[in-house]
């Protein structure tokens, strides 16, 4: 419930200082860029993932075993930095980051459902709406990070992106996760190997 007293002093504050508060305000940073931005910075220093395009409340990757040429002919986020399979640790869907593997559109439709087939009967985790194969994308793993991120009250952005980063390193390295990326790099060989002349 609102304060009449603070909406008030507010209201005057701001109108003595309509410019300087404005400019402030239009040359903020997102908070959520930050924090994605020093992810990214971060995450771009592990050896053993090879980073992808990233956007505002996301940061992808692959793990090496998955860095084909087939899987990187997948152009669904971009025509450079993506791929038909990928890691991707989301910011920005609510309280707490996800990670999960996102599986693109593919020409290779039955390439996919049997990726889809192996998630399921392999019991890959998934502790978010699994949404089948009938969409644009799909994701085959999904877990929630326990760390609660409020954007708006970081003040140490570089210290909160290292405990994401810790905990999302963590579960990367667990068997469960493990055995994820050995199915489908796996499956990754059946995926035909794109054109000459086209794809990556």
């Amino acid at each position: 419930m609102e304060n009449p007293k603070i909406t008030e002093l507010a209201q005057k504050i701001y109108e003595h200082h309509r410019r300087a508060l404005d400019e402030i305000i239009k040359h903020r940073r997102d908070p959520v860029q930050r924090l994605t931005e020093t992810l990214q910075k971060i995450s771009g220093k592990e050896s053993c993932f090879v980073s992808m395009l990233t956007g505002n409340g996301f940061v992808r990757f692959l793990p090496q075993e998955w860095d084909t040429k087939a899987n990187r002919a997948g152009h669904e986020f971009g025509e450079t930095g993506s791929a038909y399979i990928l890691v991707e640790l989301g910011l920005d869907w609510g309280a707490h980051p996800w990670l999960e593997v996102i599986v693109t559109q593919s020409p290779h439709k039955k390439w996919r459902r049997e990726l889809y087939e192996i998630s399921q009967r392999n019991r890959f985790t998934i502790e978010r709406w699994d949404k089948g194969t009938k969409d644009d994308w799909m994701r085959i793993y999904a877990v929630k990070c326990p760390i609660r991120v409020d954007h708006e009250q970081i003040r140490d952005f570089d210290g909160k992106a290292m405990e994401i980063w810790s905990w999302c390193r963590d579960s990367l390295r667990k068997a469960d996760f493990q055995k994820v990326v050995r199915l489908v790099a796996a499956h990754l060989k059946k995926l035909p190997r794109p054109e000459a002349g086209r794809g990556t």
